[in-house]
């Protein structure tokens, strides 16, 4: 999918109301995470957190952003992931959004991947705004 123009209102709700279920539902990876364990030890350093609170935390983060998907929504560059060969040919998502608990702007990105059991989020990256 390829987006030229900032997706709507309607179609970020539904990305957003995606990968919240699929965090619900514990579907979820980080990408690449199998092939480089660094990238998975990274993000999850990344706040400092252990692994369970950083899932948390991506949640909060897309309930956040569901509150206001077009103010939140950042045209992820490149639009495609190319790094990631899990996230090969995978539209990213990326919101910015304020977390009030821990004072910040949070940049996070994701795709979502169709799986026979379900659609996966699939982590790219979750950081403090710049």
């Amino acid at each position: 999918m390829h987006h030229r123009q900032k997706p709507s209102r309607n179609e970020l709700h539904k990305r957003l109301r995606e990968a919240e279920e699929a965090l619900i539902a514990r579907r979820r990876v980080i990408a690449d995470s199998r092939i480089d364990a660094r990238k998975t030890e990274v993000a999850l350093e990344a706040f400092g957190l252990p692994e369970h609170e950083f899932w948390q935390l991506l949640y909060e983060c897309v309930q956040i952003a569901l509150e206001d998907p077009e103010g939140c929504y950042r045209q992820p560059h490149p639009a495609k992931s190319t790094k990631s060969k899990d996230a090969r040919n995978l539209y990213m998502w990326a919101f910015v959004v304020y977390h009030d608990e821990r004072d910040l702007d949070i940049y996070f990105k994701y795709c979502l991947k169709p799986d026979s059991s379900g659609i996966y989020y699939l982590h790219i990256s979750c950081h403090e705004s710049e």
